[in-house]
């Protein structure tokens, strides 16, 4: 089955409208990507990279990184903006948390402190992104 993306709004929509918060909506979905992932592939000492945008796409994946993080993987976020620009109450609630765990690197703005080994073969290295359309 396959939903498009304006399907997939009317349908967050619907569900918000009848009770579901959004931010638990955004924790569910980021939860059961992560434990999809988790049933197909080993997760623990992985490199991960996630690049997220402002909005609500962005909030999924900052949801992911802190899933991620729990199965063991080495999680950089880089948000591609400010964090006061972050667009959403959901995505910019998801972040406030991410900045608590020191298990999960945030780089941000302008922050040039990425600390990328080149060395490294890309094989080590998985990159998500979640940009808005």
């Amino acid at each position: 089955m396959e939903i498009s993306v304006d399907q997939m709004y009317q349908i967050e929509n619907n569900g918000h409208k009848m009770g579901f918060l959004k931010k638990f909506m955004m924790e569910n979905a980021g939860a059961a990507a992560v434990r999809r992932l988790s049933e197909k592939l080993d997760l623990e000492k992985k490199n991960i990279l996630i690049f997220v945008g402002m909005g609500n796409n962005g909030g999924d994946g900052l949801v992911m990184a802190r899933h991620l993080s729990g199965y063991g993987s080495n999680v950089t976020v880089v948000l591609l903006g400010i964090p006061e620009k972050i667009k959403t109450e959901e995505s910019n609630w998801n972040w406030s948390i991410l900045k608590k765990m020191p298990s999960v690197k945030l780089i941000s703005g302008n922050d040039i402190s990425f600390d990328f080994n080149p060395m490294l073969s890309l094989m080590e290295f998985w990159v998500l992104v979640f940009l808005e359309r």
